[in-house]
């Protein structure tokens, strides 16, 4: 095993400083999540056969550095993980109320309301959301997004139609770059015609904050969010922080434009629209 002759709790250190130094050097966001969770495998392989005979400590540290990679795949591979320490721990009866909201949020993280809710139902007294029904769900992988309806706070499965010239825009009501970005796009009538039809997706997240989600569709009809499904169905993507524009056509990237203002500029932006525009 790797690092077997260091105890559990310094693996996890290492895991927790190698996550700390891709964040600091700036590695690109899809490069980063895939070298955090391939860090996580080398420090803390995962066998289902041996987790009875894990010191408790073994566990709980794997647990936490089970956590930690589901946190950046967002995979059912590692929310399983996640699962089985957890399990591991509550059988031992070493097990905590913070344990139970991490294994909720990876749970809404990864799009398993249901699992969720379980969780949520058995200890109501923890800070945990309540997650939504989902009317409509299909199980064919595609593009999709899950659209609130503040009416009865339900979200409604929707297949998104990426033919032709499509914006999609990786949004969030607590990102005070979005809002900026949002606000420039209503008062300045060249960036409106641009995002006119765009696609407003929030990213996959512990959290839903719904309430923010309606509030912000209440006050931008015109560029209305919902919540990307499953992150593994948008391949062509690489980055997930807000607010990032993908510019596709016939659902291949033309062009990707990060945050608000651009991180390259406003002429780079208009630049971008205009390839993607001039697309065949």
């Amino acid at each position: 095993m790797a690092f077997a002759h260091e105890t559990p709790a310094v693996r996890l250190q290492a895991l927790e400083n190698y996550e700390h130094a891709r964040i600091v050097d700036q590695t690109p966001e899809d490069q980063r999540n895939h070298l955090i969770v391939a860090e996580y495998d080398r420090l803390f392989p995962y066998s289902a056969a041996t987790l009875p005979s894990m010191s408790d400590d073994e566990l709980r540290s794997a647990f936490s550095a089970s956590y930690l990679a589901a946190f950046f795949a967002m995979d059912r591979r590692l929310t399983s993980e996640v699962e089985a320490y957890l399990h591991a721990l509550e059988q031992r009866g070493i097990v905590s109320g913070k344990d139970f909201v991490k294994m909720h949020d990876i749970f809404v993280a990864t799009r398993m309301f249901d699992r969720a809710n379980e969780i949520k139902t058995k200890y109501p007294d923890l800070n945990m959301e309540k997650a939504p029904p989902i009317i409509g769900r299909s199980p064919a992988r595609k593009p999709s997004r899950l659209v609130p309806t503040s009416q009865d706070d339900s979200l409604t499965y929707q297949p998104v139609n990426l033919k032709g010239r499509v914006l999609v825009v990786i949004a969030h009501p607590l990102c005070h770059f979005s809002v900026n970005a949002i606000k420039a796009i209503s008062e300045e009538p060249a960036l409106s015609s641009i995002f006119k039809g765009a696609v407003w997706l929030a990213p996959p997240g512990p959290r839903l904050n719904l309430p923010e989600i309606n509030k912000w569709n209440e006050d931008h009809p015109a560029a209305p969010l919902a919540f990307m499904d499953q992150r593994e169905d948008w391949p062509m993507f690489d980055a997930w922080a807000t607010p990032t524009f993908y510019f596709l056509n016939n659902g291949k990237v033309v062009a990707k434009v990060e945050g608000w203002p651009p991180a390259k500029g406003m002429e780079d932006f208009y630049q971008s629209a205009a390839r993607w525009k001039a697309a065949r």
